[in-house]
């Protein structure tokens, strides 16, 4: 399925807002960001994107010490793009930081 450049612009100008907020450490705002460029890349059939953005929004989420919901998103980051190394290492900083969490109960 080709993607409409214009559908795909859009998503790219949320993708860069959130990489602007995240370097400003303003994660909720990324969060929201990416979020919405993930749903639009969706949107314009664009899987391999849309995965990347769940991949980013599972790193703020690892930023805000919230590792239960940087997994979620990170497994729905690998789920999508199975070869993507990336989500992979995602996923483990999430495990790893659940594992701590469960650990210390």
């Amino acid at each position: 399925m080709s993607v409409d450049p214009s559908c795909k612009e859009e998503a790219e100008r949320f993708r860069l807002e959130g990489k602007s907020h995240y370097e400003r450490n303003e994660f909720e705002e990324a969060i929201q960001k990416y979020i919405q460029a993930g749903e639009l890349y969706r949107s314009c059939g664009s899987e391999e994107w849309e995965a990347k953005m769940w991949g980013n929004v599972a790193l703020m989420h690892m930023k805000l010490n919230q590792p239960t919901i940087s997994l979620e998103y990170a497994n729905r980051a690998v789920e999508m793009s199975p070869l993507n190394s990336k989500a992979y290492y995602r996923r483990a900083q999430a495990l790893e930081h659940v594992n701590e969490y469960v650990g210390q109960c």
